[in-house]
């Protein structure tokens, strides 16, 4: 994830398959670091080709939005929390969600929650994997990342939002905990 340059055409989301997981902490924690700001409010638009790298490869979150679900790209669709999937609702928590999503893809070559591993996904394997997110199954952390990652990773994922941390400031300084 070291800098070459900032291109604002390119998006992390090849970049994210093969990061480690300290690669992947450090891509949120500065998701995190931006968002922290604004407790209260909703960004809406956190998915890996709205996350780009500036000249000393820091990670920089794109323009918000407030689109509902049945207006956006499928792969955008994918990283929605779901309160917004279904009422179109949304809050610091539920960026906490996407932010979950984005750290969870980082750590796992790229693969979402209950997507299969390995090979090209089809149609068929994202649209399952969706809706078993959205009915609120529960979610394993990847494998290979640490026991206080997953710990971080299973909260942020958390089906209620006031399960999950209540914002990215809560969640940055979770992150921050799993290196000690």
């Amino acid at each position: 994830m070291t800098g070459t340059g900032y291109d604002p055409a390119a998006a992390v989301t090849e970049a994210i398959k093969g990061m480690t997981p300290d690669q992947a902490v450090k891509m949120v924690r500065e998701l995190c670091a931006q968002l922290s700001g604004d407790a209260e409010g909703f960004h809406g638009n956190i998915w890996p080709d709205n996350i780009r790298l500036d000249w000393e490869g820091k990670a920089v979150l794109g323009e918000s939005s407030d689109e509902p679900a049945n207006r956006r790209e499928a792969e955008q669709v994918e990283y929605l929390p779901p309160e917004f999937f279904w009422d179109n609702e949304g809050n610091a928590s539920s960026d906490v969600y996407s932010l979950g999503l984005v750290l969870y893809a980082a750590c796992s070559g790229g693969y979402l929650p209950f997507q299969p591993r390995g090979g090209l996904l089809t149609p068929k394997d994202r649209s399952g994997a969706l809706r078993k997110r959205m009915k609120g199954e529960p979610i394993h952390p990847p494998s290979g990342v640490t026991p206080p990652l997953a710990a971080v990773i299973k909260k942020a994922l958390a089906y209620e939002p006031e399960d999950r941390y209540i914002s990215a400031a809560e969640l940055l300084r979770a992150l921050g905990e799993t290196d000690e």
